[in-house]
């Protein structure tokens, strides 16, 4: 379309020329001038081509930051050794064991003997070493007990009748709820002796000894126990 333009354009001023150089008016005849045809330009089509940029890719390096290990010292505590402590082993000795629980007679020896099943009806244990033996419960009659040595005795519970205790050394024995019927407690030594409890129907203390004794009715004193408190 634009190469058709300038072709008219063109004609148009050649045949005005033409017309005004004619002398003496306009030729009478028509001059036909050949369509001279200019060749079309083409105008190359420029590209403009925007080199593409590439952008580098910054990568920005992970920063590693270190493990901090704070390690707090372990504090020993020493050990301390507390010394040992001896306790010292009691000085009270247990009563020993006569080598033959089964003696009677005078002067026998039955310290710390268990003579709880022993049959002493009729006996003779006359100035016997009695220290520390076990009579408890035992029933007995007509038993000579004259001077023997009951230091520490277990009385308890036992049955006594018609018997002497004549001098005899009670010092500390346990005659608790034992029954004495008819018993010869003359010139005996009740000193800590513990009588609660027991019945004492148609004995005598005579001249006995009276110390820390604690009577039938539990109470302690160092004088006669009454005869209320004995029967």
């Amino acid at each position: 379309m634009r190469r058709s333009a300038i072709t008219a354009s063109f004609l148009a001023i050649l045949t005005v020329t033409i017309v005004a150089c004619t002398p003496g008016g306009p030729i009478p005849t028509t001059t036909t001038v050949p369509e001279t045809t200019i060749p079309a330009t083409t105008v190359p089509e420029t590209s403009t081509s925007v080199p593409e940029t590439t952008v580098p890719d910054t990568t920005v390096p992970e920063t590693t930051v270190p493990e901090t290990t704070s390690t707090v010292p372990e504090t020993t505590v020493p050990e301390t050794t507390i010394p040992a402590t001896t306790i010292p082993a009691p000085t009270t000795t247990l009563p020993s064991v006569a080598d033959d629980c089964t003696a009677r007679g005078n002067n026998a020896d039955l310290h710390g003997c268990d003579l709880r099943s022993a049959d002493f009806s009729n006996g003779n244990l006359y100035q016997a070493n009695l220290r520390g033996a076990d009579l408890s419960g035992v029933t007995a009659s007509n038993l000579n007990l004259q001077g023997a040595d009951l230091t520490g005795a277990n009385l308890s519970g036992i049955t006594l009748s018609n018997s002497s205790l004549y001098a005899a050394d009670l010092t500390a024995a346990l005659l608790t709820s034992g029954s004495f019927t008819n018993v010869n407690f003359q010139s005996a030594n009740l000193t800590e002796a513990n009588l609660t409890g027991a019945v004492f129907p148609s004995s005598g203390f005579y001249a006995a000894t009276w110390s820390n004794t604690t009577c039938p009715n539990g109470v302690v004193q160092s004088t006669d126990c009454t005869v209320s408190s004995l029967t």
